[in-house]
């Protein structure tokens, strides 16, 4: 969804899902998953992945930068058997990344020392000497930009034959979609799963008869009922 553009909601807290381009990505996602053509399979976590890569169950997964880091622990007889690529895009010249969930920082109001909170967290955020060491122990990429041409970013790592991990993913960085939450991310996302169970049911039965016109009602339906449980906070008309 989010390499594609679509968000759950944008920046407004609009809810943004129930569009076309969603429906063929719902669509699209299920036939790779469920059809005859299908090409994903679920290989499990940690040591259950490790056999199915060392079996050669699957060819290709999906890698945010700190997944790199996990494999090199969990599946260490595939050194050097391995390498990195962006995510193929949906249209020529389109997105070759996306966001697998995502992260963040918060000092609470109530704590003991906010401000000596904040500065502790800039010590850890913004430290670039520290950053380059921590990168290379973790393979997850900082956010302070002034780091990313520290030498531990173009070392090659032998794990992915060879490759720079570091350089490859900065170069993706400015592409990165954005991911907007609220209160309301859990609830929209419960219902867009729903829709996408139900695809799967009606797909079963009746083939891709109808698919996109079923999906589309769904969605829509879905959208309502966001609206609706928005509608019920009152605190937010305050």
């Amino acid at each position: 969804m989010l390499q594609r553009g679509i968000g759950l909601f944008d920046e407004h807290a609009n809810v943004t899902f129930n569009q076309p381009l969603m429906v063929d990505t719902l669509v699209w996602y299920l036939l790779q998953s469920y059809g005859p053509q299908r090409i994903a399979y679920d290989c499990g976590w940690g040591q259950a992945l490790a056999q199915a890569m060392d079996d050669g169950l699957a060819l290709f997964y999906l890698a945010p930068d700190w997944r790199t880091h996990l494999l090199e622990m969990e599946a260490p007889r595939m050194r050097g058997k391995m390498k990195l690529m962006p995510l193929p895009a949906w249209e020529p010249g389109g997105r070759r990344t996306s966001v697998w969930g995502g992260s963040g920082l918060a000092v609470t109001k109530d704590g003991r020392d906010p401000e000596l909170a904040w500065r502790f967290a800039q010590q850890l955020y913004f430290s670039r000497g520290e950053l380059g060491k921590r990168f290379k122990d973790t393979s997850i990429i900082p956010a302070l930009e002034d780091a990313w041409d520290l030498p531990e970013f173009s070392q090659p790592n032998e794990y992915f034959s060879g490759q720079p991990l570091g350089a490859l993913y900065t170069r993706l960085a400015g592409e990165v979609p954005p991911l907007w939450t609220n209160p309301y991310t859990i609830i929209a996302e419960d219902r867009v799963n729903q829709v996408f169970l139900q695809a799967v049911e009606y797909y079963g039965k009746h083939g891709e008869a109808g698919l996109h016109e079923f999906v589309a009602n769904e969605l829509a339906a879905a959208e309502a009922y966001v609206h609706r449980y928005v509608a019920r906070n009152v605190l937010s008309k305050l």
